[in-house]
């Protein structure tokens, strides 16, 4: 999904997500499409992604990776305690966690990964 996003400017992306939502509203992997149009909005819209992001979380509350995402939102937004929050979620499920571990385990293209980065070290999180 996270490369489908990459691959399309906000708008087509946010459409086929939704549309994929409409098509299977009971599916119980939904909130992979809800923290999506959250991804995707967080190209130009902090409060829009944190929304979308939270949304999904609500219903998958074990989706702590969302976080990865979620924290440069919240920095992104203005919400310092937002972040260490997610930063703590993040570092009480995966203990060794860093900036590091997270820019291997997702696939955006330079200047969004470089966005991420500076999000989660600004929110706190070790780079090695």
């Amino acid at each position: 999904m996270l490369a489908l996003i990459e691959g399309f400017m906000p708008e087509p992306t946010t459409r086929r997500l939704r549309a994929a939502m409409r098509l299977a509203p009971l599916d119980p992997s939904i909130f992979n499409s809800i923290v999506g149009l959250g991804v995707a909005d967080f190209k130009g819209q902090s409060r829009l992604a944190i929304h979308w992001m939270e949304r999904g979380l609500a219903l998958n509350p074990r989706a702590v990776w969302t976080y990865r995402n979620l924290v440069p939102a919240y920095i992104a937004a203005g919400d310092q305690a937002g972040s260490e929050r997610g930063i703590s979620c993040l570092l009480n499920e995966y203990p060794s966690f860093n900036i590091a571990a997270a820019s291997s385990a997702m696939v955006f293209s330079r200047p969004t990964m470089a966005r991420l980065e500076d999000g989660l070290s600004r929110a706190g999180l070790c780079r090695i």
